[in-house]
């Protein structure tokens, strides 16, 4: 008697599987891909560009690191300065050394923007409150709260804008705002969330704007289209003068702008150190500092520094005047 069973497998039920849901990404239209790839423009070959790469995002750990190595820079660059003695005896041609023209004149632009540098926190007012100062935000800092309040997240986008352009320009950018003023004012940013009075609001609107010079070296496309001709590889030491109004970078309020000094000189040829640097083409610096803000209200109210120089290192060369040599 008894039950017998035919198989030794005893059957299990499958694991119960989780139903796919509708998927939330939704799909483009090949219409809209292809409006998307005409945005991103064409390659050399005419074919339309469908992979961009996306600029790199810039951390806090990032940006705290160039701003260690730009504190790094110029502490050598001070310490470069200090006069050295040379040995009794020695001939002249054994300490006379030769850089090439751009060199010298990119030195040039440093040695005046440290100059700037020093003579604009030479002037810095004793550290009071800021609303005592005679308002940084040409007395806005007396408007309603809604208006304060848009001048304060004006003044966060700045700050934000300028401790990028730290990191990417370590080297090249020089603050003429106190180091004093810039600590409190992120504080304060920081402390908005905590406290949004009135008070702290009109503190923010009314210190005074962020200011700074950034240098930079633009090769003439030419020489490069030349293929080994006989023109000159003429190099642009450019030193711009930037600050940032109250309502930057909201639309209507384009920073300040202003060309400080260039010198165009040729980026190979050596030069002696006893020999002055003479530049060898003229620039218009106001009709060049006109477009490069065109440029700042096409992107305004995203940061426009950076899109701003840029556009000028593609054609700061067709605003040369005259060539002198």
């Amino acid at each position: 008697g008894g039950s017998h069973s035919k198989t030794t497998n005893k059957a299990v039920a499958p694991p119960p599987t989780k139903p796919k849901g509708p998927s939330n990404v939704k799909k483009m239209s090949h219409s809209q891909m292809v409006a998307q790839w005409e945005s991103q423009g064409r390659d050399a070959e005419g074919k339309l560009i469908k992979h961009v790469e996306k600029p790199k995002q810039w951390s806090k750990a990032d940006i705290d690191r160039a701003r260690a190595q730009k504190e790094r820079a110029e502490e050598e660059a001070v310490k470069a300065l200090a006069p050295t003695s040379v040995p009794a005896g020695r001939l002249e041609a054994d300490i006379t050394t030769t850089h090439t023209a751009h060199e010298r004149a990119h030195r040039r632009m440093a040695e005046l923007a440290r100059e700037m540098q020093a003579r604009a926190l030479k002037d810095v007012a004793p550290a009071t409150d800021s609303a005592d100062r005679g308002g940084g935000a040409d007395g806005l800092g007396d408007g309603s709260e809604e208006e304060l309040r848009e001048l304060a997240e004006c003044r966060r986008s700045q700050l934000e804008e300028l401790a990028v352009l730290e990191a990417m320009f370590p080297e090249e950018l020089f603050l003429l705002s106190s180091p004093e003023l810039l600590k409190t004012l992120r504080e304060a940013v920081d402390d908005l969330d905590n406290d949004a009075s009135a008070a702290a609001l009109r503190s923010l609107a009314a210190a005074p704007p962020l200011e700074f010079v950034l240098m930079t070296a633009v090769h003439d496309p030419a020489a490069a289209n030349d293929g080994g001709g006989e023109e000159l590889d003429l190099v642009a030491s450019i030193l711009l003068w930037l600050r940032f109004p109250p309502r930057y970078p909201m639309p209507g309020a384009a920073p300040e702008l202003c060309v400080e000094d260039v010198l165009i000189t040729d980026g190979t040829s050596a030069q002696p150190e006893t020999k002055g640097v003479v530049t060898l083409a003229l620039l218009d610096g106001e009709a060049m500092a006109a477009a490069m803000l065109q440029q700042a209200e096409g992107v305004q109210p995203a940061p426009a520094v950076y899109e701003m120089h840029s556009w000028m290192a593609e054609h700061a060369f067709t605003f040369v005047t005259s060539r002198l040599a």
